[in-house]
């Protein structure tokens, strides 16, 4: 995804803003997607949201609402992750709930992340007696800050992570390891494992 980066500074990053919401229920636009985007959109932001792929298979009320009210308005952008992940590069700030895209946004820009908290996606309803962190909800506190589903709450958050400094590398660390050729030694380790097991 480096390969990707722009090879200068991102354009108005500062007041442009990408949503992109974790799938299913619960999701952070079918919560509050339309009046957020409306609120956004008065206070100035450029808005980018990046619906998981499952909003195109399984329409989504709320989305559709913000395509009827938003979909020709020109500080709106919607982007579909088999299109690219241009935002990613030219937002300054993330607003995601529970998406994996929250580690690519701060591991690759080192911008903290704005967590809507709303309800968990849980599939497992013995998760907890694992004693294994999730990491969907552990690495949060350590790269963003965390706010209620309200609009007004969230604007809130959003002033509040903008003037944030950028994230560390111990603070990436703890969730990434980034070392060159990494996913061929993992590979090589769990080859070797397996032929352990085997014998």
């Amino acid at each position: 995804m480096r390969a990707e980066a722009p090879g200068h500074a991102a354009p108005g990053a500062g007041r442009h803003v990408l949503v992109a919401p974790s799938w299913g229920e619960n999701n952070v636009l079918s919560l509050c997607g339309l009046p957020l985007t409306e609120r956004l959109v008065a206070l100035g932001w450029r808005v980018t949201l990046r619906p998981h792929p499952s909003f195109f298979f399984h329409p989504d009320g709320q989305f559709d609402a913000i395509l009827a009210r938003f979909g020709e308005h020109p500080q709106v952008s919607i982007e579909r992750s088999t299109g690219g992940s241009a935002a990613l590069w030219t937002a300054g700030t993330l607003i995601t709930d529970y998406s994996g895209m929250a580690l690519e946004f701060a591991a690759l820009r080192r911008r903290p992340v704005l967590f809507v908290d709303g309800p968990r996606k849980v599939l497992n309803p013995h998760w907890q007696s694992l004693a294994v962190p999730a990491a969907e909800i552990d690495f949060r506190d350590r790269v963003g800050i965390i706010s209620q589903t309200r609009p007004e709450a969230i604007i809130a958050g959003l002033e509040r992570v903008t003037a944030l400094p950028e994230i560390s590398a111990d603070a990436i660390g703890g969730f990434i390891y980034d070392e060159p050729d990494v996913g061929a030694r993992v590979l090589a380790l769990l080859a070797s494992d397996i032929a352990e097991l085997r014998a």
